[in-house]
């Protein structure tokens, strides 16, 4: 995947959206999972190898506050993002 083809901005987000309203629902919240978990990855290894300056900092601190797992679940491992998991058949 190649980030630079991502527009950033509010262009951007009209994309992602665009291209999510397009999908089958199934497929919306599978790749609304996948994107959520690999930001979530992102934040948690930016932490954990200390990959955090001023420019990302903020960005870190705000997706590990907002996706972290719900008060009283207990994940399974540290890394467990099961909570991120959308799509229930």
């Amino acid at each position: 995947m190649n980030l630079d083809d991502l527009k950033t901005g509010s262009k951007g987000v009209t994309a992602v959206a665009d291209a999510l309203h397009h999908q089958h629902r199934t497929t919306q919240a599978d790749s609304v999972s996948t994107l959520l978990k690999g930001i979530y990855q992102w934040a948690r290894e930016s932490r954990d190898l200390n990959r955090i300056d001023l420019r990302n900092e903020r960005a870190v601190r705000q997706v590990l506050q907002h996706l972290k797992p719900p008060k009283g679940s207990e994940p399974l491992t540290a890394n467990d993002d099961a909570h991120l998991e959308f799509y229930v058949c």
